[in-house]
């Protein structure tokens, strides 16, 4: 179940990034330094669905972090396989956003040595830090985690930008988002990294029988949805920017992403959460096409974020070439089509893990 949501989020994210690589608009979200220019319905539509991609890849990131120290521990006698293939994975993480991430994001220009904190770097310094304090209590580790996910607005607003700009250069990719100076800030640690912490401490709930019926998701849901509703509608604490009846119907789901509030990871988990629903009531049909598909781009996700970037960016220009103008037939088939390759492809990269299970595809 946790791979098909898993592979739910990746497809969403497939979604988004071929309408990047296509030219197209999806985005449904503000960042605080720089102008979004929205298109109309049903683009920025299809944007707020698969906004949910990224706070449930985070959160389900800490959920298979707690699982698979929980059977290594049952496998070795303890966590340390775990924590040494973490290392392993943060240094990757970090390789891998200092050369060919960047160039995958814009595969045409020449390869060169670049850095930016992006999402492999966040998760990196988020699993870091989840190991350092893996041991310490659930309880401790839940207050933890309500202070990071709801101070993290409050910080963010107390130190101002004159600081931001003039303070240590460490602190900058744990606080702020930042798309213009050097190196850029996509995902800041304390704003996402609350999520990793919150699915490590839902892992064991994920096996209880309330946590496996639609009903509970469906409620989780509804009341996130409610606490986003009422950011919005008062203007209250967690939102980053604020909404009035002046702004329109359409500007009440366009929530700011960088840095995420409050009311954008409400929203978005809610989503999450009723798409988990859906899920659970499917759950007989997981071992048949389409869900089948779902679970196995799940269990490559590292494999298929890294394929996704230059197969769609090669897809995109083909299909700009061949369909310049015809612009909702030309995204839709290469959505599918690379949702085609992907699909076989991470299958294939599961039999290649099960055959070398110690070996370098472990990593990936």
């Amino acid at each position: 179940m946790i791979d098909a949501q898993r592979g739910l989020a990746i497809v969403f994210m497939a979604i988004v990034h071929c309408a990047f690589f296509s030219k197209i608009s999806v985005m449904a979200e503000y960042y605080v330094d720089r102008h979004t220019a929205l298109w109309g319905w049903p683009w920025w539509a299809i944007g707020v669905l698969c906004n949910a991609s990224a706070p449930t890849f985070w959160l389900l990131s800490g959920v298979s972090l707690r699982l698979l120290a929980e059977r290594n521990r049952r496998r070795f006698g303890s966590e340390d396989a775990t924590w040494w293939f973490l290392l392993v994975r943060i240094v990757l993480f970090f390789a891998l956003d200092a050369s060919l991430i960047p160039w995958f994001w814009r595969p045409m220009r020449g390869f060169r040595f670049t850095y930016e904190f992006e999402l492999l770097s966040s998760l990196g310094v988020s699993m870091l830090l989840l190991g350092i304090v893996r041991k310490l209590p659930d309880r401790v580790l839940g207050i933890a985690c309500g202070l990071v996910l709801l101070g993290y607005p409050a910080l963010v607003h107390l130190i101002s930008p004159d600081a931001h700009a003039a303070g240590p250069a460490w602190i900058k990719p744990f606080l702020f988002y930042d798309s213009v100076h050097n190196p850029t800030v996509a995902f800041p640690v304390l704003g996402w990294g609350g999520l990793m912490l919150l699915g490590w401490l839902l892992a064991p709930r994920m096996k209880e029988p309330a946590f496996q019926r639609p009903r509970t998701w469906f409620l989780i849901g509804l009341a996130l949805h409610l606490v986003w509703i009422t950011i919005r509608l008062t203007d209250g604490y967690g939102g980053f920017m604020a909404w009035n009846r002046g702004h329109g119907l359409r500007e009440f789901f366009i929530l700011c992403e960088g840095p995420p509030g409050i009311d954008y990871l409400a929203l978005n988990l809610g989503d999450g959460a009723w798409l988990f629903a859906l899920l659970w009531a499917a759950k007989d049909r997981l071992d048949r096409a389409p869900l089948r598909w779902l679970v196995m781009l799940g269990q490559a996700s590292f494999f298929t974020y890294l394929l996704h970037l230059p197969l769609y960016k090669l897809l995109a220009r083909v299909g700009l070439k061949i369909l310049p103008t015809a612009t909702v037939p030309r995204y839709v088939l290469v959505t599918l089509l690379g949702l085609a390759i992907m699909v076989p492809a991470a299958g294939l990269w599961r039999r290649v893990k099960k055959r070398y299970p110690d070996g370098i595809p472990h990593y990936l």
